[in-house]
């Protein structure tokens, strides 16, 4: 439906398989960038901005844009000092304010809004989660309740928005996988606590398919953006370990462990999320790795490549 993108958080896991998505089927793709960037590519453009300062470096020059709005320092990047949970926070809303003013004022001529949100919004619960399920109290859900508030701000502007939920992305050297297979290649599964909690969990191929959907549908409002089998730690980490080596050893780390190395963020390793991909299934998505397996064998091969 578009043929240009605006996308915010361009050079990070998501945004940069999704520029080279975009590029491949000859679109146009402008990224918001905080540092100085050059292309050589005709069709991809960076433009230097900076939400806390509100300067962006030029208008972008493009009718009917679809904007996807990726933006955030990373979560799971650094300890969550009070400094860095502030950062979090405020690169998310901010970066979401200054464009509504920068599609308010024309700088940017907005068609569509797709925005990045996460599961971490979901309050604890014993039973399945859907879009409608009570939202939580701490630290990642009220960043998230921010982060969507700040992007629903922009319902002014009168263009459709959707906002994905995004579970726990698996793609090959990026997020979680990442860090897994460094123990991997030593041929060891480190399974984090009891290896019980349940994790709700998307290929990366199917979040790029899931904001293209988006894109090129009449999709408004808020989706759970995960696979339809939700699975336990250990059978998450274990299925790329078979994939991955020919033998592995799996070691549980302790809880106290984990919560020593990461502090307050444990809570998010360590904690299950059963969450439903029931609404976004039944806007005729289809998943291209339904399955824990299938997504592994993928990535394992991704790796061996």
């Amino acid at each position: 439906m578009y043929n240009v993108f605006v996308i915010s958080g361009g050079t990070g896991f998501i945004g940069s398989r999704l520029t080279t998505y975009l590029l491949a089927n000859n679109k146009k793709v402008f990224i918001l960038s905080r540092q100085k960037k050059e292309s050589n590519n005709p069709n991809l453009q960076y433009i230097q901005w900076n939400p806390a300062t509100l300067f962006i470096e030029k208008n972008i020059d493009a009718e009917n844009v679809c904007v996807i709005h990726l933006a955030g320092a990373g979560v799971a990047e650094k300890k969550w000092s009070a400094d860095r949970k502030k950062e979090i926070i405020e690169s998310r809303t901010q970066s979401s304010a200054f464009l509504h003013q920068l599609i308010a004022a024309q700088n940017i001529k907005a068609a569509k809004i797709i925005s990045a949100s996460a599961i971490g919004i979901y309050a604890a619960s014993n039973t399945f989660i859907t879009e409608d399920s009570a939202q939580g109290t701490d630290y990642l859900a009220t960043t998230c309740i921010a982060w969507e508030a700040s992007v629903a701000a922009m319902k002014d502007l009168h263009n459709p928005i959707c906002i994905f939920r995004i579970g726990l992305v698996m793609g090959a050297n990026g997020g979680a996988i990442k860090e897994f297979i460094k123990t991997m290649r030593f041929h060891i599964a480190g399974i984090p606590g009891n290896g019980k909690q349940l994790y709700s969990w998307i290929h990366i191929d199917d979040m790029i398919g899931l904001l293209m959907h988006a894109a090129n549908t009449p999709l408004q409002g808020v989706y759970n953006a995960v696979s339809p089998q939700v699975v336990s730690c250990k059978t998450l980490i274990t299925s790329l370990a078979k994939a991955y080596c020919k033998w592995y050893l799996a070691l549980p780390s302790p809880s106290f462990a984990i919560q020593l190395l990461l502090g307050e963020m444990s809570t998010e390793v360590l904690k299950s999320a059963s969450i439903s991909s029931k609404k976004i299934q039944d806007t005729a998505y289809k998943f291209t790795y339904p399955t824990i397996d299938s997504a592994m064998q993928q990535i394992a091969y991704d790796y061996k490549k």
